[in-house]
């Protein structure tokens, strides 16, 4: 040990007390940082703690790199440097400090976080120089991080033999070691992989209602879609969506969807579950249509009503007369009031269809074909319609409180596209991602369930314009409503009122807005009616609210 009048080698008496700092390495071991300078921890005797220039090097070579060592011992639980010993050989750059954060930071935010590497790099240089950016390029702090999450699932890697998928145990488990992949079925024309648990579909069979859809982009090669069931979790009164089944398909036939529903009822079954859905909400795909018919005959299944509208949208593009559509406002009333059909309560719909085709510009005459056959009667009204009116009108499904769109679902895989970052991912890859959403999803049910995550219906209040209040609000029958709008006219305290024009919003309901002139006004004053549905507000009791204003 050096005398205290010695100087420690690299530092003088004129020089200032060093700077220690005690940090953690990229491979999560302690480092000391001495004035920029980095020193890995090579032993501890008692209480002294002696360590190495992080530049040695332990390969037998005649280059052992630097020597530089020193001795610290603890204080008040600070490092204190009481000893240091041999020069460094090399120059002294404080970036390395700097770097070695920034890459630590990287590492651990890797693997706390399903983002894209590309994210991550973004978020954690926002705290740190920018200089250190110029240490590594963007390609190598990408790898790095893929790596450092390679690493982790070092060993869980599914192979693929003669075929058949052979998948680590741990794989078949979520994060908690519960049983995740419920059933793997391959045969000569599907392949199905099911992953869901014992409590997800307790969660399942008490729920109101299922949402089912399909996601394409980031499924394996080995499959087509990835088929996910939602279910609805309670709190009091309110509803929240969640993710409860996830199912691999490798198409999308009648066939493979018949096969999963009813593995995934023999799932239930051995586990003493029943699974009778009420409502099944789904995609205008008719294969699931006759699937949960079949499976789930005492389900009542109905279509999304935002696909509704946008597949009306989508003919009218098909045939040449989107332009049509935004420019005249004859054509525009014309499609409104065939959407408006499907809060009619599913009995009336033809009978309307009739009154609706008297007010259609013969214009669209081959477009009402098109919806007559589709949606309404069938060809030559002897043929049932490729989607029976029961099947998209949501009138029971407002009275009901009922979702009338799987939007909820679409969101999710919005979400879940961003978050995996990668089109066809790995079969070992999307299992991994699988897992963390599968705890994510427990984890939001403990929240809703105990009240730390708010169920808040979006359905807006009624605008008040320039702060006035609503001239009156009532709550009507919904096919005295619809009635009005579809004929284009109604009437309010006994006038006779005319539709100027209209627009509708999917939100957590369905909003309408109506602006108006009643016809014995002969200041041609308009007036708003704002008309939305609550199927998420149970407490408010009406399945529908209209509010009058004036129109500035």
């Amino acid at each position: 040990m050096n005398s205290s009048d010695e100087e420690f080698a690299g530092f003088s008496d004129e020089e200032d007390v060093p700077v220690l700092k005690l940090i953690t390495s990229q491979k999560g071991k302690q480092m000391l940082s001495v004035n920029g300078t980095l020193f890995n921890l090579n032993k501890q005797a008692n209480e002294h703690f002696y360590w190495e220039c992080a530049s040695r090097k332990h390969e037998k070579t005649s280059d052992t790199g630097c020597k530089s060592r020193v001795i610290t011992h603890l204080q008040n639980g600070a490092h204190v440097l009481i000893d240091h010993k041999t020069a460094h050989n090399h120059d002294v750059n404080p970036l390395d400090e700097m770097e070695n954060e920034y890459k630590t930071e990287l590492k651990r935010t890797a693997l706390a976080s399903r983002e894209v590497p590309s994210k991550i790099i973004r978020e954690v240089s926002t705290r740190h120089e920018p200089i250190v950016q110029t240490r590594s390029s963007t390609r190598a702090q990408k790898m790095m991080i893929s790596r450092k999450r390679a690493t982790i699932n070092a060993g869980l890697r599914v192979v693929e033999q003669d075929g058949e998928f052979v998948i680590p145990d741990e794989l078949k488990q979520t994060l908690d070691g519960q049983l995740f992949l419920q059933k793997y079925i391959h045969d000569e024309n599907n392949r199905i992989m099911i992953f869901t648990t014992i409590s997800n579909l307790r969660r399942l069979a008490a729920s109101r209602y299922w949402l089912v859809d399909g996601t394409f982009a980031t499924v394996p090669l080995q499959f087509t879609q990835m088929y996910s069931i939602h279910g609805s979790v309670q709190y009091q009164d309110l509803d929240a969506v969640v993710p409860l089944v996830f199912m691999l398909l490798s198409n999308k036939t009648q066939e493979i969807y018949t096969c999963a529903f009813e593995a995934l009822l023999e799932i239930a079954q051995e586990a003493e579950i029943n699974l009778h859905p009420k409502y099944v909400i789904a995609d205008f795909e008719k294969a699931v249509v006759n699937v949960v018919k079949e499976i789930f005959p005492d389900a009542e299944c109905y279509l999304c009503y935002f696909h509704f509208a946008q597949n009306l949208i989508k003919q009218l593009s098909f045939r040449g007369l989107k332009s049509m559509y935004s420019s005249d406002t004859n054509v525009y009333m014309a499609v409104k009031r065939l959407q408006a059909l499907s809060f009619l309560p599913y009995p009336r719909i033809s009978a309307a269809f009739e009154s609706v085709k008297g007010h259609i510009t013969q214009k669209l005459a081959g477009f009402l074909e098109y919806f007559s056959v589709t949606y309404v009667s069938g060809l030559n009204n002897n043929k049932r319609p490729t989607y029976h009116p029961a099947l998209w009108s949501n009138y029971i499904a407002v009275k009901e409180k009922l979702p009338l769109t799987t939007n909820s679902l679409e969101a999710w895989h919005r979400r879940w596209t961003e978050v995996v970052g990668d089109n066809h991912l790995s079969i070992t890859n999307i299992i991994i991602e699988l897992r963390k959403e599968q705890k994510e999803i427990e984890g939001r049910i403990l929240r809703i369930t105990q009240a730390m995550e708010p169920v808040i219906s979006t359905v807006p209040e009624p605008i008040r314009l320039g702060g006035e209040r609503p001239i009156e609000a009532l709550t009507v029958e919904h096919h005295e409503f619809i009635k009005a709008a579809l004929d284009g006219t109604g009437t309010h305290a006994g006038r006779q009122y005319q539709v100027v024009r209209s627009t509708e919003r999917v939100v957590a309901g369905l909003m309408f807005t109506f602006v108006i002139n009643f016809e014995d006004d002969e200041t041609q004053q308009l007036y708003k009616i704002t008309a939305w549905t609550r199927p998420w507000m149970p407490d408010k009791g009406e399945a529908l609210k209209l509010t009058f204003e004036r129109h500035e």
